[in-house]
This record gives structure tokens, sequence and C-alpha cells, in this order.
């Protein structure tokens, strides 16, 4: 019987033994020096991306009110100038 219990013992330490040293192997911890070195470049990525889109979306709308302005005012110059440029087309036969 004392046998046997001591063979049970010696068995589970064993056991423990075994699994102390393979827990490190099954359980791969990420190491905080590894992570930290993934965070700034991420962060750069992603800021420089925020910005230039933030930009090219600026200079566009930008860029569309000003054609827009462009648009209206040569509308209104046409429209002032019809008078005149419709009198003279008649004036020289054409319709």
């Amino acid at each position: 019987m004392l046998k046997c219990i001591l063979k049970n013992a010696v068995r589970s330490l064993t056991r423990r033994q075994r699994r102390r040293r393979l827990r490190p192997l099954y359980l791969k911890k990420h190491r905080r020096s590894v992570e930290a070195g993934f965070i700034l470049p991420t962060v750069a990525v992603v800021s420089m991306v925020v910005v230039l889109l933030t930009a090219a979306m600026t200079i566009r709308s930008f860029d569309r009110a000003r054609n827009a302005s462009n648009v209206r005012v040569s509308q209104a110059a046409a429209e002032a100038a019809a008078p005149a440029i419709g009198s003279t087309m008649i004036i020289a036969g054409v319709r």
C-alpha cells in the first residue's frame, strides 16, 4: 500500500514537473517588447493615411467650388451677352 502511494506521488510529481516545463511551449506568451515595436509604425501609417485622405478631400472640395463658381460666372456672362450676340446674328442673317 505504501509502495503504491509513493509510486503515485512520484508519478504526479513528475507530471507536475513535465507540465511546468512544457507550459511555456504550449502557452506562448507575447513579449511586450515585441508588441511595442508594432504600435508606433501602425499609428504612424494610420495617421499618414488619415492626413492624406483629409488633404485630398479638402483640395478636391475647394477645386469643385472654384469650378462651380467659374461655371456660374461664365453662364452669367453668356446671359448678359446674349442680346448683343443675338442682335449681331440677326443682322448678319444667321438664325
